[in-house]
């Protein structure tokens, strides 16, 4: 079914936590971009009270405007179960209200989606969208609107002072949630010790500045020359945003499996970084498998075979 009188706006469904956030934004920014269109979100996600505290996008000086349901629902699928009729409809591809032109669903894991690398407006976009052919030829922009809006507390200027004026590296360990569900790989600390080694035979005086959710298990595990233990005060609402932009502001970075960590490194605008990352992130085969087909570490990463 077509859309009368179209609009010239892109709408983005945004979920979940940080990266993911970073993800989706980016994506539905580059579409807009493209299509010279308004950008609006819907951040309907954060309405709940369980969800509200992950909505971060409010520390960045990101320039956005929220959608309102009546806005985007015309372009949006209805959401109701359909008949068995618009089942069939759906399944064989034919437009209709369950299944509209317009609501564009990313495909699963890392496959790149063709409808949404081809879209153009009015689009309502929903999906992880972990892909960095959505969004890689607006890196420059991404690095703009992806800073940091405010001033950092006392405890996090010390760090960064230090971090600008040495050749800093920054460990990401991502252990915490990951340890109660099964679908994420918990990096061996083998994978550490090898990064270390091996980027200490790259660059040379290198401090290694070491982040993570669990920062008791990472200081008894890692071990460097001169290595830093980063454990802000986590009363602060913003005390893991300030975290991304230490490690985003590190000359190298040593990565987890972790769209937060990733995001850093692919931020980090050091002429000469290194970025180190796991090949293995899922122990979940299908997206495992997904993402060995269709890698997104950026073109010089370094992947380790753990």
């Amino acid at each position: 079914m077509g859309i009368k009188n179209k609009e010239n706006i892109v709408y983005s469904n945004i979920t979940a936590g940080f990266g993911n956030q970073l993800f989706q934004y980016a994506t539905g920014l580059a579409i807009a971009m493209k299509n010279d269109a308004k950008y609006k979100l819907d951040l309907s996600w954060y309405e709940k009270e369980e969800n509200k505290k992950h909505l971060k996008l409010n520390y960045l000086n990101v320039s956005y405007e929220t959608a309102e349901p009546f806005e985007y629902s015309k372009y949006k699928n209805q959401e109701t179960l359909p008949s068995i009729y618009f089942r069939i409809l759906r399944k064989i591809g034919i437009h209709n209200k369950f299944n509209k032109q317009s609501h564009i669903i990313d495909t699963f894991g890392f496959i790149p989606s063709k409808k949404l690398l081809r879209a153009t407006y009015p689009c309502y976009i929903e999906g992880y969208c972990t892909k960095i052919d959505y969004f890689k030829q607006i890196r420059p922009k991404l690095l703009e609107e992806f800073s940091f809006k405010g001033a950092f507390s006392k405890q996090a200027t010390k760090i960064i002072d230090k971090i600008k004026n040495t050749n800093s590296v920054s460990i990401h360990v991502r252990r915490g949630d990951y340890l109660d569900i099964d679908f994420f790989k918990i990096v061996p600390i083998d994978y550490y010790l090898e990064a270390i080694n091996l980027i200490s035979k790259k660059a040379e005086n290198l401090e290694f500045f070491v982040f993570s959710d669990d920062i008791e298990w990472a200081s008894k595990n890692l071990y460097a020359k001169k290595i830093h233990f980063v454990n802000l005060d986590r009363a602060r609402h913003n005390s893991d945003i300030e975290e991304f932009f230490l490690m985003k502001n590190c000359k190298h970075n040593i990565i987890a499996n972790s769209s937060f960590s990733w995001w850093a490194s692919y931020l980090n605008d050091y002429e000469r970084k290194i970025v180190i990352t796991p090949k293995k992130w899922y122990n979940n085969k299908s997206y495992q498998g997904s993402l060995d087909k269709h890698p997104i570490f950026p073109k010089g990463w370094i992947v380790l075979d753990f």
